[in-house]
Formats: C-alpha cells, structure tokens, sequence
C-alpha cells in the first residue's frame, strides 16, 4: 500500500474501512451504560464518510439518512 501511494506512513489492515459502507451505531444511551426499553431499537444504521479531520483517529464521521446529517 505505501509502495503505491508513495507514502510512509504504513496503514494497519484493521483500520482500513470502505467509503460508503454500512455502519451500525450503538444508542447513545447503551454507550453510556444505561439501561433502555427492551423494545426500542439498540442501533441505527448510517453510511460510513471516514475519518473526522476535527477530532482525534478514533472518531469517524457516519451519514444519518432519516435526519440528514453527518455526526461523528
């Protein structure tokens, strides 16, 4: 991959993520650790726009469809 590019900097097979693929979002509440409805949906499904320049690695920018959108 840094042979193509001409980069140095070597990506690590489990970081690299399609443009445009399915993303599942854990409910904020169940990332906080909090108990919800056993009804309610547990996730919501975005599209994936890669990583956020704003924000550290970690944080990755998803498109929410239903509320248009983009939210890290």
């Amino acid at each position: 991959m840094a042979l193509f590019s001409k980069s140095s900097q070597v990506q690590q097979i489990d970081q690299l993520h399609p443009f445009g693929c399915p993303a599942y979002v854990l409910d904020s509440k169940l990332q906080q650790m909090q108990k919800i409805d056993k009804w309610r949906q547990r996730s919501w499904i975005g599209v994936y726009l890669g990583q956020s320049m704003q924000h550290s690695r970690t944080v990755h920018l998803v498109y929410q469809s239903k509320q248009d959108l983009v939210s890290p």
